[in-house]
């Protein structure tokens, strides 16, 4: 049978590190997201017309994925931070 020995201390860090980075993650994204989903024709054109749609589509893909992940990840920092305790305790740390 396999034993993981963690630090209390550690364990907190890197959950507060993984939470900061999402929250960096997150303002960056929410930044970004008029000019990458609402990209504006370089000219009048349909080509210029056609790649700003394109840019524009791929934008709020990636805004969806982002708010995808971020859904995923605040249950998990929630969790190392929460169950922390409890798994060191037992382990008579």
């Amino acid at each position: 049978m396999s034993f993981l020995l963690a630090e209390p201390q550690l364990v907190a860090a890197a959950a507060t590190d993984l939470a900061g980075i999402g929250s960096t993650i997150s303002a960056a994204n929410t930044a970004a997201e008029a000019a990458t989903t609402g990209v504006i024709p370089a000219a009048l054109d349909e080509v210029s017309a056609a790649l700003a749609s394109l840019f524009s589509a791929h934008g709020q893909a990636y805004q969806a994925l982002s708010a995808q992940a971020a859904r995923f990840s605040r249950p998990v920092c929630a969790g190392i931070e929460r169950r922390r305790e409890p798994v060191c305790q037992c382990r008579g740390r």
